[in-house]
């Protein structure tokens, strides 16, 4: 994967994060299984990486591996 047009990195815990930042132009880079404290208690979740793309790139030009961005649904 290319990633020598995104500037910043962010991981993301829950699906509302994830979306205020897709919603800012962020991209996900990858989703991985990772531990996180949710209502108090320590589980196994996804884990969003998040990158910020260069501003000079179109969003139709970004880099193979990246994924336009959109919503995340959470699951029932």
């Amino acid at each position: 994967m290319s990633n020598g047009k995104i500037t910043q990195i962010y991981e993301a815990f829950v699906e509302d994060d994830v979306n205020r930042y897709l919603a800012d132009g962020w991209m996900i880079v990858a989703v991985v299984s990772g531990t996180r404290i949710y209502n108090g208690k320590e589980e196994i979740g996804p884990v969003y990486v998040l990158g910020l793309p260069d501003s000079e790139i179109e969003p139709a030009a970004a880099p193979l591996g990246l994924l336009a961005p959109s919503r995340v649904k959470m699951k029932k």
